[in-house]
């Protein structure tokens, strides 16, 4: 049976229901007006389900759920295509496993990549943005409960940190500038001894860091006497030998990146903090600039991560990635501006997944999905606004079985 919902008034929703085999079923919810939303919802397989999320208009998310590529897995992607979006990437290619995708392809964008290699692994790929003050953080887990990060600045001044743990509960911090022509850093044999920064003309030229007067003005390193004693960064031996690492840009889309932990034995906690409007800003809290954006990276035990992106401008988005259990994860996406949109992807247990799409504004929707068993999902589309629709997926309760309620508050 196939139905088709199209209400083409503002605010209004536009859904199809059709079933392409016995127990499978596709949704699509399509919004024509400003700030609508389109979503679509089809299982590839027995119990599968695949959703979609376009909103065209300025401020709107994407999302695409292309999963799952096997039994009880999910993939969602979910793609802003105005400035200082979000686009956000989840594909199981395992059962328990997930990579998620977030990166506003506008200047102060970022793309992150969850990309588990292994049943309860993850790894986070940060590849954007591009421009100036844009970062990439790559989180890799070569083994269960072992990860590794790396946050790659492809833009001018950028920096790069590695996070990886080559074994459950160790831990290896790489801090290095892309600025050497052979080496990630200094291509002095003192630099894993002193600092991280050369200050060779080499270094000078193209390096964010070097030892001319302007620089302490407004970079972080300094070869100069007073900037050793008084920043995190110096040349002296016990930096690298300190438990915390502070990279701190005070240049126009500059990024500052500080690593706190670790709190407990392989936990770590890194902040990321941009002074300069449009930055990046990965810190613990938030993001203080309009379209500006928070990571927290906590690992609160071994193999246990959270991430909290959170954007408090209009149209930013906040994130939070953390399994409470092994395997298990959280995200959390809360948009508080009008067409904003808030979703949680939280898993309970192996292969259980719940996403939150929320939307506070006029014409905005809720979107709930999370399956209570293996295979199964839970979906809700709640609009607030007259004329708006609310759909709920309670299912299914059983195998390909799927429950669907659609409710209209207006007339």
């Amino acid at each position: 049976m196939s139905v088709i919902l199209d209400l083409h008034a503002v605010g209004a929703m536009s859904v199809i229901l059709n079933l392409h085999a016995a127990g499978v079923m596709s949704v699509v919810l399509n919004l024509h007006a400003a700030g609508a939303m389109s979503v679509i919802v089809g299982p590839h397989a027995a119990g599968a389900m695949s959703v979609i999320l376009d909103p065209h208009a300025v401020g709107a998310m994407s999302v695409m759920i292309l999963g799952p590529h096997a039994a009880g897995a999910m993939s969602v992607i979910l793609n802003l295509h105005a400035v200082e979006v979000m686009s956000v990437i989840l594909n199981l290619h395992a059962a328990g496993a997930m990579s998620v995708i977030v990166g506003p392809h506008a200047a102060g964008a970022m793309l992150v990549i969850l990309d588990p290699h292994a049943a309860g692994a993850m790894s986070v790929m940060i590849l954007g943005p591009h421009a100036a003050g844009a970062m990439s953080l790559i989180i890799n887990l070569h083994a269960v409960g072992a990860m590794s990060v790396i946050l790659n600045l492809h833009a001018a001044r950028a920096m790069s940190v590695i996070l990886s743990l080559h074994a459950a509960g160790a831990i290896s911090v790489i801090v290095s500038p892309t600025c050497c022509r052979s080496h990630v850093c200094d291509s002095r044999s003192t630099y894993f001894e002193s600092h991280v920064c050369d200050y060779r003309s080499t270094c000078r030229e193209s390096h964010v860091c070097d030892s001319k007067p302007a620089c302490c003005g407004c970079h972080v390193c300094d070869s100069k006497p007073a900037c050793c004693r008084s920043h995190v960064f110096d040349s002296r031996s016990t930096c690298f030998g300190a438990m915390s690492v502070i990279l701190d840009l005070h240049a126009v889309g500059a990024m500052s990146v500080m690593i706190l932990g670790p709190h407990a034995s392989g936990a770590m906690s890194v902040i990321v903090d941009p002074h300069a409007a449009g930055a990046i800003s990965v810190i613990i809290l938030g993001a203080h600039a309009a379209g500006a954006m928070s990571v927290i990276l906590n690992l609160h035990a071994a193999g246990v991560m959270s991430v909290i992106l959170n954007l408090h401008a209009a149209g930013a988005m906040s994130v939070i990635v953390g399994p409470h259990a092994a395997g298990a994860m959280s995200v959390i996406l809360d948009l508080h501006a009008a067409g904003a949109m808030t979703v949680i992807l939280n898993l309970h247990a192996a292969e259980v997944m719940s996403v939150i799409l929320n939307l506070h504004a006029a014409g905005a929707m809720s979107v709930i999905v999370g399956p209570h068993a293996a295979g199964a999902m839970l979906v809700i589309l709640d609009p607030h606004a007259a004329g708006a629709m609310s759909v709920m997926i309670l299912g299914p309760h059983a195998a390909g079985a799927m429950s669907l309620i659609l409710n209209l508050h207006a007339v």
